[in-house]
């Protein structure tokens, strides 16, 4: 991995550094291949330019809510343990930066073990404060995101599952189901943003799906 504070990432985390080693090596064998005469200083500052605005939707992803000043989303569309782990130490860095509550707004695929990804979303960021955890199939308003080979009800059934591992695991009981992407950030915005004041940061995870989604949604209209 490129050493810490070699260059600036223009996406976080530290596991991104391995991302942005292979990165330069790549960028400067094609520089030194195609551009031969290429001026050091200048090839050093392209390098460091392109790798500060580097940009992937959806992991490690943070952005204001549009509508509530006082709620911010932070994304990832972590689905792997590999990947929840490296989500969870990314928000646990991110959480020692800002003051206020946090909520989990999670989804997982039925092809994939909710239990391990929770367990280690708790393990590395389970102290962060979450106050509520919100569960939602990744289905949207949008009939494109539709996914027919799965009944609504089997897939709210899913979500139940989840909400009650996350209590157990975690220790709060403080859980939501609902049956969209669509349905579960009006349900954050309302509860959490309207009126309310108190800095929230939300989590969404456990999907690339979710994230897409969430993106779709939150940036957009409900």
């Amino acid at each position: 991995p490129l050493p810490a504070g070699k260059y600036q990432l223009g996406i976080p985390g530290d596991h991104q550094r391995i991302n942005a080693a292979l990165a330069e090596a790549l960028c400067r064998e094609w520089i030194r291949i195609r551009v031969s005469d290429a001026d050091a200083a200048k090839v050093d500052s392209w390098v460091a330019e392109g790798i500060r605005q580097a940009s992937w939707p959806g992991r490690s992803q943070t952005f204001e809510s549009p509508r509530h000043a006082n709620l911010t989303w932070h994304v990832d569309g972590a689905h792997t343990v590999e990947s929840m782990t490296a989500c969870a130490k990314w928000f646990a860095a991110e959480r020692a930066s800002f003051s206020g509550q946090c909520v989990l707004l999670f989804n997982f695929t039925h092809e994939r073990n909710f239990k391990d990804l929770l367990q280690t979303l708790n393990k590395y960021a389970g102290d962060c404060g979450f106050v509520e955890a919100v569960f939602c199939p990744n289905i949207t308003n949008r009939a494109d995101s539709v996914n027919f080979t799965v009944h609504r009800d089997e897939k709210l059934g899913q979500q139940r599952e989840c909400a009650k591992a996350w209590a157990e695991i975690h220790g709060n009981e403080t859980t939501k189901v609902l049956p969209s992407i669509n349905a579960a950030v009006e349900y954050i915005e309302n509860k959490y943003g309207k009126g309310n004041g108190a800095e929230t940061h939300v989590l969404a995870t456990g999907s690339l799906h979710l994230v897409g989604g969430v993106l779709d949604v939150a940036k957009g209209s409900i």
